[in-house]
């Protein structure tokens, strides 16, 4: 089978980074390199790695500035067919690599695959649903069977299906990569969050998008998670596929991808109202009304952020 890397990015992730690396290194198919970036640490990160560190099990640190770079950093140094990235506080699944790995390689079409997993509880332990549970588009959208006997191939152009998903079922940790076919993606330092969205969304406009159902990894939720503040999202992923829109091949998709953008701007203009930050709920709708698109579309929008307004000032009463 042709070599994966696999790229973890840490920041003051020491208390987790060893479940992270020993899920790697107790996978059923090992990965040809392991590449840790440590973006400017100073919880002991270095001295927590050192013993793994080998031939193929390389250790890199930056001054601290941010997952992205951090991710890029690794990109430049990785020399396998395949990409794959783990973050330092989540784990792998033993069968992660083997069974991403056997979908891409019974499907040569594809840019890329994704798996479900689960999110679990920092201090209990306790295994929560899985990711799939609360994404109905998962089966809705139209599919075929792959090769591989758990795999399915997202029907037609993935980019023009998976845009229109209010959100992207799968997080960086159950993706694997094409090297060849993403090698001019990098991720965007602009995004604080998103940032995989971002990346994935130019994924999809380079080809076929695989899938498994198969459980194939492990979120840890604690205090410090970059997503823990759900309520300014839509913001994020607003800003995620204004980027997007950048990329020179998304100008093909420019039809797609206004109508996304009309219905995350009204998206972000109702979190904004319902955190009370009334002249940027106010510019956003603004952006939202002077977009193209349908009239109705429109009605729809104003009238999610009338009853957002109704519910704010029954709170308030």
């Amino acid at each position: 089978m042709p070599g994966v890397s696999v790229i973890v990015a840490s920041y003051n992730h020491g208390p987790f980074i060893v479940e992270a690396i020993e899920s790697i290194l107790g996978q059923s198919m090992l990965p040809e390199e392991i590449i840790v970036i440590d973006d400017g640490s100073t919880d002991g990160t270095k001295e927590i790695v050192a013993p793994y560190v080998s031939s193929n099990f390389h250790y890199f640190r930056q001054a601290n500035q941010g997952v992205s770079t951090a991710r890029n950093f690794g990109l430049k140094r990785a020399h396998g067919r395949y990409l794959a990235f783990l973050d330092a506080d989540d784990r792998w699944l033993p069968t992660m690599i083997e069974t991403q790995l056997r979908l891409m390689e019974s499907s040569p079409e594809l840019v890329c695959c994704f798996g479900n997993f689960v999110r679990f509880e920092h201090v209990s332990g306790k295994l929560l649903e899985d990711q799939f549970q609360f994404y109905p588009e998962v089966s809705s959208t139209p599919s075929t069977m792959a090769p591989h006997d758990s795999g399915r191939v997202i029907a037609g152009n993935a980019f023009e299906s998976l845009v229109q998903w209010y959100d992207f079922p799968a997080f960086m940790l159950t993706m694997l990569f094409r090297s060849e076919r993403v090698q001019d993606l990098r991720f965007d330092p602009r995004l604080i969050r998103c940032q995989d969205a971002h990346f994935v969304l130019r994924a999809c406009m380079r080809g076929s998008i695989g899938y498994t159902t198969d459980i194939l990894a492990q979120v840890r939720r604690h205090c410090s998670n970059a997503t823990r503040d759900v309520g300014m999202m839509a913001v994020d992923k607003l800003k995620a596929l204004e980027c997007t829109s950048e990329d020179p091949m998304a100008e093909r998709w420019s039809q797609q991808l206004n109508a996304r953008l009309l219905r995350a701007r009204f998206d972000a203009a109702t979190a904004l109202l319902r955190k009370r930050r009334w002249p940027e709920a106010r510019q956003y709708m603004a952006q939202a009304l002077s977009s193209p698109g349908p009239a109705v579309r429109k009605a729809r929008g104003v009238m999610r952020l009338g009853i957002a307004a109704v519910q704010n000032l029954a709170r308030s009463a």
